[in-house]
Protein backbone atom coordinates (compact mmCIF):
# COMPACT_ATOMS: atom_id res chain seq x y z
CA UNK A 1 0.00 0.00 0.00
CA UNK A 2 1.38 3.40 -1.01
CA UNK A 3 2.17 5.86 1.77
CA UNK A 4 2.06 9.64 1.50
CA UNK A 5 5.46 11.05 2.41
CA UNK A 6 6.27 14.68 3.05
CA UNK A 7 9.46 16.34 4.24
CA UNK A 8 8.91 19.60 6.08
CA UNK A 9 11.59 21.99 7.28
CA UNK A 10 10.76 22.80 10.87
CA UNK A 11 12.78 24.07 13.83
CA UNK A 12 16.03 23.82 11.90
CA UNK A 13 15.73 20.20 10.73
CA UNK A 14 13.93 18.22 8.06
CA UNK A 15 11.09 16.14 9.49
CA UNK A 16 9.56 13.21 7.56
CA UNK A 17 5.82 12.60 7.82
CA UNK A 18 4.05 9.39 6.76
CA UNK A 19 0.32 8.90 6.22
CA UNK A 20 -1.14 5.54 5.15
CA UNK A 21 -4.13 5.68 2.75
CA UNK A 22 -7.47 4.41 4.02
CA UNK A 23 -8.74 0.99 2.98
CA UNK A 24 -12.30 -0.13 2.23
CA UNK A 25 -13.10 -0.78 5.90
CA UNK A 26 -11.85 2.70 6.83
CA UNK A 27 -14.17 4.31 4.30
CA UNK A 28 -17.13 2.33 5.61
CA UNK A 29 -16.32 3.55 9.11
CA UNK A 30 -15.80 7.13 7.96
CA UNK A 31 -19.20 7.08 6.28
CA UNK A 32 -20.66 6.16 9.67
CA UNK A 33 -18.59 8.74 11.57
CA UNK A 34 -19.56 11.46 9.09
CA UNK A 35 -23.21 10.53 8.62
CA UNK A 36 -24.32 13.92 10.00
CA UNK A 37 -21.79 15.88 7.94
CA UNK A 38 -20.88 16.33 4.29
CA UNK A 39 -18.50 13.49 3.45
CA UNK A 40 -16.79 13.20 0.08
CA UNK A 41 -14.73 10.08 -0.23
CA UNK A 42 -12.62 11.47 -3.08
CA UNK A 43 -11.15 14.18 -0.82
CA UNK A 44 -9.68 11.65 1.63
CA UNK A 45 -6.00 10.96 0.97
CA UNK A 46 -5.15 9.01 4.11
CA UNK A 47 -5.68 8.50 7.82
CA UNK A 48 -3.78 11.25 9.61
CA UNK A 49 -4.15 9.61 13.02
CA UNK A 50 -5.83 6.51 14.47
CA UNK A 51 -7.22 5.80 17.91
CA UNK A 52 -6.31 2.85 20.13
CA UNK A 53 -9.16 0.88 18.52
CA UNK A 54 -7.50 1.29 15.12
CA UNK A 55 -10.18 3.61 13.75
CA UNK A 56 -9.38 6.85 11.88
CA UNK A 57 -9.73 9.84 14.18
CA UNK A 58 -8.18 12.38 11.81
CA UNK A 59 -8.17 12.22 8.01
CA UNK A 60 -5.70 13.81 5.63
CA UNK A 61 -7.58 15.69 2.90
CA UNK A 62 -6.72 16.66 -0.66
CA UNK A 63 -5.81 20.38 -0.78
CA UNK A 64 -7.86 20.72 -3.98
CA UNK A 65 -11.58 20.09 -4.42
CA UNK A 66 -12.82 20.44 -8.00
CA UNK A 67 -9.69 22.50 -8.75
CA UNK A 68 -10.52 24.89 -5.91
CA UNK A 69 -8.58 25.24 -2.62
CA UNK A 70 -9.76 22.97 0.17
CA UNK A 71 -7.94 24.50 3.16
CA UNK A 72 -8.78 21.86 5.80
CA UNK A 73 -5.76 19.58 5.51
CA UNK A 74 -6.52 17.57 8.66
CA UNK A 75 -10.19 16.84 9.38
CA UNK A 76 -11.32 15.60 12.78
CA UNK A 77 -13.51 12.54 12.20
CA UNK A 78 -13.66 10.96 15.69
CA UNK A 79 -17.21 11.55 17.05
CA UNK A 80 -16.04 11.60 20.67
CA UNK A 81 -13.40 14.27 20.02
CA UNK A 82 -15.78 16.32 17.89
CA UNK A 83 -18.25 16.30 20.76
CA UNK A 84 -15.53 17.37 23.21
CA UNK A 85 -14.49 20.24 20.94
CA UNK A 86 -18.07 21.42 20.49
CA UNK A 87 -18.68 21.37 24.25
CA UNK A 88 -15.47 23.31 24.90
CA UNK A 89 -16.27 25.89 22.24
CA UNK A 90 -19.68 26.50 23.80
CA UNK A 91 -17.96 27.09 27.14
CA UNK A 92 -15.49 29.62 25.71
CA UNK A 93 -12.74 27.19 24.71
CA UNK A 94 -11.58 29.23 21.73
CA UNK A 95 -10.75 32.22 23.93
CA UNK A 96 -9.10 29.90 26.46
CA UNK A 97 -6.83 28.48 23.80
CA UNK A 98 -5.98 31.96 22.53
CA UNK A 99 -4.96 32.87 26.09
CA UNK A 100 -2.77 29.74 26.22
CA UNK A 101 -0.97 31.01 23.10
CA UNK A 102 0.01 34.39 24.57
CA UNK A 103 3.78 34.72 24.36
CA UNK A 104 4.04 31.97 21.75
CA UNK A 105 3.51 34.10 18.67
CA UNK A 106 6.77 33.00 16.98
CA UNK A 107 6.02 29.32 17.53
CA UNK A 108 2.46 29.93 16.33
CA UNK A 109 3.72 31.47 13.08
CA UNK A 110 6.15 28.58 12.49
CA UNK A 111 3.38 26.06 13.11
CA UNK A 112 1.13 27.64 10.50
CA UNK A 113 4.03 27.70 8.01
CA UNK A 114 4.62 23.96 8.52
CA UNK A 115 0.90 23.28 7.97
CA UNK A 116 0.97 25.39 4.80
CA UNK A 117 4.14 23.65 3.56
CA UNK A 118 2.60 20.18 3.94
CA UNK A 119 -0.53 21.31 2.12
CA UNK A 120 1.55 22.74 -0.76
CA UNK A 121 3.69 19.59 -1.01
CA UNK A 122 0.56 17.49 -1.50
CA UNK A 123 -0.27 19.45 -4.67
CA UNK A 124 1.35 17.96 -7.80
CA UNK A 125 4.25 20.03 -9.13
CA UNK A 126 2.53 20.72 -12.44
CA UNK A 127 -0.55 22.01 -10.60
CA UNK A 128 1.59 24.20 -8.33
CA UNK A 129 3.24 25.72 -11.40
CA UNK A 130 -0.15 26.39 -13.02
CA UNK A 131 -1.63 27.94 -9.86
CA UNK A 132 1.37 30.20 -9.27
CA UNK A 133 1.24 31.45 -12.87
CA UNK A 134 -2.49 31.49 -13.68
CA UNK A 135 -4.36 31.39 -10.35
CA UNK A 136 -2.32 33.73 -8.23
CA UNK A 137 -5.05 34.50 -5.71
CA UNK A 138 -5.61 30.79 -5.05
CA UNK A 139 -1.89 30.14 -4.84
CA UNK A 140 -1.48 33.02 -2.38
CA UNK A 141 -4.11 31.45 -0.10
CA UNK A 142 -2.17 28.18 -0.20
CA UNK A 143 1.13 29.85 0.64
CA UNK A 144 -0.06 32.27 3.31
CA UNK A 145 -3.07 30.52 4.80
CA UNK A 146 -2.30 28.40 7.85
CA UNK A 147 -4.45 25.90 9.74
CA UNK A 148 -7.81 25.65 7.99
CA UNK A 149 -6.79 28.43 5.60
CA UNK A 150 -6.81 31.06 8.34
CA UNK A 151 -4.23 33.80 8.68
CA UNK A 152 -1.90 33.07 11.65
CA UNK A 153 -2.33 36.56 13.09
CA UNK A 154 -5.48 38.67 12.96
CA UNK A 155 -5.66 42.34 12.05
CA UNK A 156 -4.84 43.20 15.66
CA UNK A 157 -1.58 41.23 15.45
CA UNK A 158 -2.85 38.70 18.01
CA UNK A 159 -3.17 34.96 17.60
CA UNK A 160 -6.58 33.93 16.34
CA UNK A 161 -8.07 30.45 16.74
CA UNK A 162 -10.80 29.69 14.21
CA UNK A 163 -12.14 26.53 15.86
CA UNK A 164 -10.97 23.78 18.19
CA UNK A 165 -11.79 20.98 15.77
CA UNK A 166 -9.16 22.21 13.29
CA UNK A 167 -6.44 22.55 15.90
CA UNK A 168 -7.22 19.26 17.62
CA UNK A 169 -6.95 17.50 14.25
CA UNK A 170 -3.62 19.12 13.35
CA UNK A 171 -2.23 18.47 16.86
CA UNK A 172 -3.06 14.76 16.65
CA UNK A 173 -1.86 14.34 13.05
CA UNK A 174 1.43 16.23 13.46
CA UNK A 175 2.11 15.29 17.07
CA UNK A 176 2.83 18.89 18.02
CA UNK A 177 1.11 22.23 18.54
CA UNK A 178 2.01 25.54 20.23
CA UNK A 179 -0.91 24.97 22.66
CA UNK A 180 -0.19 21.25 23.12
CA UNK A 181 -0.32 21.41 26.94
CA UNK A 182 -3.75 23.04 26.85
CA UNK A 183 -5.00 20.59 24.22
CA UNK A 184 -3.70 17.61 26.19
CA UNK A 185 -5.43 18.84 29.34
CA UNK A 186 -8.75 19.85 27.77
CA UNK A 187 -9.07 17.36 24.91
CA UNK A 188 -6.76 14.52 25.84
CA UNK A 189 -5.47 11.84 23.52
CA UNK A 190 -7.16 8.77 24.98
CA UNK A 191 -9.62 6.66 23.02
CA UNK A 192 -13.19 6.11 24.16
CA UNK A 193 -14.13 2.97 26.10
CA UNK A 194 -16.95 1.98 23.75
CA UNK A 195 -16.57 3.17 20.13
CA UNK A 196 -20.00 1.77 19.20
CA UNK A 197 -21.66 4.20 21.60
CA UNK A 198 -20.19 7.07 19.54
CA UNK A 199 -21.32 5.62 16.25
CA UNK A 200 -18.02 4.08 15.18
CA UNK A 201 -19.73 1.17 13.47
CA UNK A 202 -18.90 0.55 9.80
CA UNK A 203 -21.74 1.68 7.55
CA UNK A 204 -23.11 -0.48 4.72
CA UNK A 205 -20.99 -0.21 1.57
CA UNK A 206 -23.93 1.27 -0.34
CA UNK A 207 -24.04 4.33 1.97
CA UNK A 208 -20.62 5.64 0.97
CA UNK A 209 -20.80 8.75 -1.21
CA UNK A 210 -18.36 8.65 -4.12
Amino acid sequence: MRSFFSVVFSEGIFRPLFFVPCDRDDFRLLASQMRDRKFRKELVLAAGCRCAHGFPRVILCDPLSDSRPFPTLFWLSCPMLRKKCATLETAGGVREMESALVGKESEWMRYHRVYSAIRSLLIPERTRTFLSARRRTQWRSFRLGGVGGTMPLGSSGRTGVKCLHLHTASWLALGRHPAREWLAEKIGGNACDDPHSFGCVPAPQSSIVT
